[in-house]
Parts: C-alpha cells; sequence; structure tokens
C-alpha cells in the first residue's frame, strides 16, 4: 500500500556488516580525479557485472579505490581525514 500521494513506497532495509564503518572526507576535486582515474579500467558494458563496479577501503588516513577488467588493475588512493 503507497505511503505517499504520488504512489512511492518507502522501504526500510537492515544492512549487517560485519566490520566497523568508517567516515572519510575529502576534497571533492580529488575524489572526481580518482574516480575519472578509475574509469579508464572499468567499464559500463561488460560481461560480467561485478567488473562494473570499484573496491572502496578506508585505513590509514585514506580512501583507497580498486577496479578491474581482468586485464588490468587501477588502484587510486586519495588523503582523507578518517573517523570511526
Amino acid at each position: 500500500q503507497p505511503d505517499h500521494q504520488d504512489g512511492a513506497v518507502a522501504v526500510n532495509q537492515t544492512t549487517h556488516i560485519a566490520a566497523p564503518i568508517a567516515k572519510a572526507e575529502m576534497l571533492k576535486a580529488d575524489l572526481a580525479h580518482a574516480c575519472s582515474l578509475l574509469l579508464m579500467v572499468i567499464e559500463r558494458k561488460n560481461t560480467i557485472p561485478v567488473l562494473g563496479t570499484a573496491k572502496v577501503e578506508i585505513a590509514d588516513g585514506e580512501l583507497t579505490m580498486t577496479g578491474t577488467d581482468l586485464d588490468m588493475e587501477i588502484s587510486v588512493k586519495v588523503d582523507a581525514v578518517v573517523t570511526g
């Protein structure tokens, strides 16, 4: 049954994560540059859906994003203020 007049339905989801959650703050320009580098390897159209994603890790004052197309792999690090 819709919760709103426009027909939208509110959905509550619970996600269980084994590891603690951290928060990273960085410059928008640094994150945009890192994403543009990842896009050189990550293809939009591929036959294996997981290859269209990036692995994101937060640790030791930096955010690390990794992507692959199985021929090449790229890992980009961005300085960040990490909390949590």
